[in-house]
């Protein structure tokens, strides 16, 4: 099953600067007073369900709503105030995060390129998992010890964290599991923010969450056009595909651990595999999650299939075959129409697919039309898939 590659699992339940939470039953706070009281200009969201930003005479509120699966009602709410003398000595008895933020912890790789998109990765100090981090520049600074390295889950390092001094860690939740991570770095002063983009259903949902960095970097102008500028790409290369009349059949994945996982007709994958001309062959799935299916099911499917997408670790023909070599019968490995998402990654594993990929949906979206239409000739040649040999 190919995952995103998430190297911490960190927030739940989080009462900590900045942050207001309101759920079935609120929590007293008052990170919502702004310094002016006026009706706020509401930013739209076009694909993201998980966060909305409101502008303020003199504060944004950045609310976060369902930031794990499974949460239901729960919303987090961010005062952003400018890093200006006046406003901060208002605010000084309030909760609050200063923009623009200039030390930056970042738990996943993910929020590197949202920070790379805008300019200003170099507000970031500490990444979890270095290893697996894809952008170059960001690998430069990592060598050269500018970026630490805080650890995950149980062996996250606080003492390294608190050494930093943050102005903000960005997170994400993965359940009330978590919650004793988040008490330490509450308890430590470590502001700290969720980010739900990987929630998110829509390649353009998860992009368009840059707008938050924008905020929080005070590039709000700068995201906009970004995420419009990615969007028009996006939406102008689906509508061109959806003329094609002979939709190729698309398999995915293989076994992890003896069973075979594929996604819901709702998820992120799956919407790719629509908006690029494809037939998902599992679309009776319903849903966003995954689907444990039997060998026998997946091998009927394949069978039918036209393309083969993220083959698990497989990076030859050989390890398909050598994993199971009736795995020869599948059409698309009798025609090499296999493709995995790995062509540009680490040497200990991690994926750009779902680092910079994050910010570039258009491509990724051109990437699977030259794979299920290699006669449109879109002049593209593959960035983040390649063909298995």
């Amino acid at each position: 099953m190919q995952h995103l590659r998430y190297p911490t699992l960190l927030c739940a339940t989080l009462l900590c600067a900045a942050i207001s939470c309101t759920r079935t039953q609120p929590k007293k706070s008052t990170t919502t007073t702004t310094l002016n009281i006026e009706k706020p200009l509401a930013d739209s969201t076009f694909y993201a369900k998980g966060f909305s930003i409101s502008r303020f005479a003199d504060s944004t509120v950045v609310t976060v709503t369902n930031p794990w699966q499974g949460a239901n009602d729960v919303s987090y709410r961010y005062t952003l105030v400018p890093r200006s003398p006046k406003a901060l000595t208002a605010m000084a008895d309030m909760a609050h995060i200063a923009v623009p933020v200039r030390r930056v912890v970042c738990m996943s790789s993910s929020y590197v390129a949202f920070f790379d998109a805008l300019g200003c990765a170099d507000s970031i100090f500490g990444v979890s998992g270095a290893n697996y981090i894809y952008s170059p520049s960001m690998r430069a600074r990592i060598e050269r010890d500018e970026v630490k390295d805080v650890g995950y889950g149980q062996v996250l390092n606080y003492e390294l964290i608190v050494d930093l001094k943050p102005d903000l860690l960005l997170c994400f939740g993965v359940g009330a599991e978590s919650l004793p991570v988040i008490e330490k770095l509450h308890s430590l002063g470590v502001p700290t923010m969720f980010m739900g983009e990987y929630l998110e259903d829509h390649p353009l949902g998860k992009t368009e969450w840059v707008k938050v960095v924008g905020a929080l970097t005070n590039r709000e102008a700068q995201a906009d056009s970004i995420f419009n500028a990615i969007r028009q790409r996006y939406e102008q290369l689906k509508q061109q595909l959806t003329q094609q009349t002979e939709r190729p059949a698309v398999f995915m994945n293989m076994p992890y651990k003896d069973v075979w996982y594929t996604p819901g007709n709702q998820s992120y994958f799956v919407q790719f595999i629509n908006d690029a001309g494809g037939r998902y062959l599992f679309d009776d799935l319903e849903g966003s999650r995954s689907y444990p299916i039997s060998f026998e099911r997946a091998y009927s499917s394949g069978l039918q299939a036209d393309v083969w997408l993220c083959p698990g670790t497989a990076n030859t023909m050989t390890d398909i075959a050598d994993f199971d070599a009736r795995l020869k019968n599948l059409q698309p490995y009798k025609q090499r129409r296999i493709y995995n998402n790995t062509n540009r990654s680490t040497p200990h594993g991690g994926s750009d697919f779902w680092e910079s990929g994050t910010m570039n949906p258009d491509i990724i979206l051109k990437d699977m039309a030259t794979i299920f239409y290699p006669g449109l000739k879109l002049g593209h040649k593959p960035h983040y898939f390649k063909q298995l040999h």
